[in-house]
């Protein structure tokens, strides 16, 4: 009888919770040794995520991967995975059938590493698991196998939502009724439009918008992703990479960000490096740049460059560096082979010298000057800032960007040189340079600047997804902090978001709304609190702090020839991002 009533109780229970927002309360945290769920350092372990008795697309682990790039495997028993799992400092372990009954395998691994368990079972089957639970770190329950109870369980492991479940009967030698830990949310979590106010609706009304940009070849794909309240309510991908169709564009997909590089990976240095103390806005770029200090640029300081009020050029034309008076390439500074000297790759059998970048610099360095505070936007600026934050931390942009922010956050596929560890299927390509490097650009840096610089520079060469920005936007927006982890001191953030020059409408390395002119970068309805950048190839990104909203628009309008204009010309951008406000109830 007793049977009977619990086994009614859980199925009661069960269906009172089949509905994904219903899910996300009835997780239950069972055991949360030294408060490691939700899971962080990221930067620091080794994490191995394993689903017993699931298929290999199941919705847990499409989940988890939503937050890292994490290891994933599956199988019928652990025990084929002993050897494999070795090497991780985390595991991350689901079990989804009744089946599984490795219990000598589990309790191996929990003297071995660090063992979070995840049962999508009920309460009466994770009873024969008891010894390994009390050696595991970390316990979760979600009492059945659906789409739903996956979603939330990995959400509730990483911090996309907060736990709150109780657990409803008792587990008999383990845990008492109405047990259930609690714990922040400090991540992204993915829900539906309505969790957050907003109308489906409404939003769905942006793939009308895209399919005209689609249909008009203002671009062949893009994707477009959005958040409220860190709840990613949107993200969705839309085309292909070319007009040909040859690949339908996928999320984890990586775009070249061009310009939104400034306002993430240089800026987000910036604002380390002054959160630290090793460096002012008044400093002169010169005392980190010695090749300025004896030339009309020693005074420009580093609020200057980010302002875009320096004086210097818009850009420098660092082709005619590669080419003699007779137009042909140099040979002394170009190579269609490495070698010693000559391995600074810019494009496919095409490298320069090892040390053009210095070559740039000197460019630079003698470049015209026109007054200083007054707005001049200018890619020199944030190419300079490149090399002051290398000069003060002793790491390149690439490595410092990586290890300080993109690996933290879990947003692996946030690269500069991406070529270099993701498969160039997977890179969304460029112009087709006729000109100079005479082949589609895949997988390096559209603008030439950036290319010339190896590849990491300061105004461009940074690539992502929409879903890994976000993160790094979502930092921003929680002012210095996100997955439970802090980046910089809240002050440094309000300093660096919400400055705004007085001689035009940019802030500090940030773009802001043009109130002044009737079509501008952003929704009307965008706050003045508003910021982010736009992007050459047609990317884009703006968080508005008073709605607490992140919009990310990532395409290649480029492909195949940089004179595509119809993405500015029929207002996509601006428009996508009305209808996001118009969506919020």
């Amino acid at each position: 009888m007793r049977m009977m009533k619990v086994n009614l109780l859980i199925f009661l229970f069960a269906i009172l919770f089949s509905h994904a927002s219903a899910q996300n309360e009835v997780v239950t945290l069972l055991k949360n040794d030294n408060e490691l769920i939700p899971i962080q350092g990221l930067g620091k372990r080794t994490i191995a995520v394993v689903s017993l008795g699931a298929n290999a697309d199941n919705c847990f682990q499409s989940t988890m991967a939503l937050y890292n790039a994490f290891d994933f495997y599956h199988a019928e028993t652990l025990a084929a995975l002993a050897s494999q799992l070795k090497p991780y400092t985390t595991v991350i372990c689901s079990i989804h059938s009744e089946k599984i009954d490795d219990y000598t395998a589990l309790q191996s691994l929990a003297k071995q590493t660090e063992l979070h368990l995840c049962f999508f079972l009920s309460p009466q089957q994770v009873e024969k698991y008891k010894t390994s639970i009390l050696s595991a770190k970390s316990v979760v329950l979600a009492y059945d196998n659906t789409d739903d109870a996956q979603k939330a369980a990995a959400e509730v492991i990483m911090g996309g939502i907060a736990a709150k479940g109780k657990l409803p009967v008792s587990i008999r030698g383990l845990f008492e009724k109405g047990i259930g830990l609690s714990t922040k949310k400090v991540r992204l979590s993915y829900q539906h439009p309505q969790e957050v106010g907003m109308s489906e609706k409404i939003l769905n009304k942006i793939a009308g918008i895209v399919q005209e940009g689609l249909d008009k070849k203002a671009f062949p794909g893009c994707q477009v992703l959005v958040a409220k309240n860190g709840v990613v309510v949107y993200n969705h991908s839309f085309g292909f990479f070319d007009y040909d169709g040859t690949h339908a564009v996928q999320p984890s997909d990586l775009y070249d960000l061009a310009s939104v590089t400034k306002a993430t990976a240089t800026l987000s240095a910036v604002m380390k490096l002054y959160d630290d103390g090793k460096l002012h806005l008044q400093d002169s770029i010169s005392r980190y740049v010695p090749l300025l200090k004896n030339t009309d640029k020693k005074g420009i300081t580093i609020q200057n460059a980010l302002f875009h009020e320096s004086g210097l050029e818009p850009f420098l034309p660092l082709h005619l560096a590669l080419i003699d008076s007779a137009g042909n390439l140099r040979i002394d500074r170009v190579s269609f082979v490495p070698k010693v000297g000559m391995s600074k790759q810019v494009a496919d059998d095409f490298y320069l010298a090892d040390d053009f970048d210095q070559t740039i610099l000197q460019l630079i360095a003698g470049s015209k000057l026109k007054p200083t505070n007054r707005y001049l936007y200018s890619d020199l600026n944030f190419m300079l800032l490149k090399e002051v934050v290398e000069n003060i931390s002793g790491q390149s942009l690439d490595v410092f960007a990586d290890q300080i922010f993109f690996t933290p956050l879990g947003a692996s596929s946030t690269v500069f040189l991406p070529r270099k560890t993701f498969q160039k299927a997977m890179i969304a390509p460029t112009e087709n340079d006729t000109f100079l490097r005479k082949q589609v650009i895949t997988g390096y840096p559209h603008d030439d600047s950036a290319a010339f610089m190896g590849g990491v520079s300061g105004n461009a060469g940074l690539f992502s997804n929409a879903n890994d920005l976000a993160k790094l936007l979502q930092t921003y927006l929680n002012r210095g902090e996100y997955g439970g982890e802090r980046y910089f001191s809240e002050s440094t953030a309000k300093l660096f978001t919400q400055t705004k020059s007085p001689h035009s409408r940019r802030g500090l390395g940030f773009d802001k709304p043009d109130k002044k002119h009737e079509t501008g970068a952003t929704s009307e309805k965008a706050s003045s609190a508003t910021y982010g950048h736009t992007g050459f190839t047609g990317t884009c990104f703006w968080i508005d702090p008073e709605q607490q909203l992140i919009y990310i628009f990532l395409s290649n309008r480029v492909y195949p020839s940089r004179t595509h204009t119809q993405l500015m010309n029929l207002n996509i951008r601006p428009r996508i991002h009305e209808v996001i406000y118009q969506s919020i109830h």
